[in-house]
């Protein structure tokens, strides 16, 4: 999987493979809330602040025939810019849809074909825009304060790719 983002201040941003997306970890913004859980992959949390989009890869084994993609993100007091992600078995087209941004409203908070989550109502939530894509003319840029939200999707996977 490769996906590039770039970010002025960063705090975390967690890339999830989870089976119910975004379980509750606790019950209001004002409780500062900890990242979600499950089968977090890559956790970028105390990693240097890059200035300019990165790519990073991560290989994964699918235990299910269905997977959920998360990307969870929290950026006091700043933004993220996600763009270009691919999801492949190593070869073959990107299982994802919309993988780049480009479909869908600007300002929406749910990209087309993802599922936008934020049940503890995190402020400066994620949307769609057109600041600073690193291709195309969109990108997800999300600046989550206090708590985390973050978007999803569900590909079918073949167990043991």
């Amino acid at each position: 999987m490769k996906f590039g983002f770039k970010q002025m201040v960063f705090t975390s941003l967690t890339f999830l493979l989870v089976g119910n997306a975004f379980a509750g970890i606790c019950t209001t913004v004002a409780n500062n809330c900890d990242p979600p859980t499950g089968n977090v992959i890559l956790d970028l949390n105390g990693t240097a602040v890059p200035k300019t989009y990165q790519q990073y890869m991560v290989s994964f084994l699918a235990t299910e025939a269905s997977t959920n993609i998360s990307f969870v993100f929290r950026e006091d007091p700043a933004f993220l810019h996600l763009d270009d992600i691919v999801l492949t078995t190593g070869s073959g087209p990107n299982l994802l849809l919309n993988a780049g941004f480009e479909l869908g409203i600007v300002g929406a908070n749910a990209p087309e074909n993802w599922t936008y989550l934020n049940q503890f109502n995190a402020g400066a939530a994620g949307i769609v825009d057109t600041d600073g894509p690193r291709t195309g003319t969109n990108a997800y840029v999300d600046g989550a304060i206090q708590a985390y939200d973050g978007i999803t999707q569900s590909v079918l996977t073949t167990i043991g790719s």
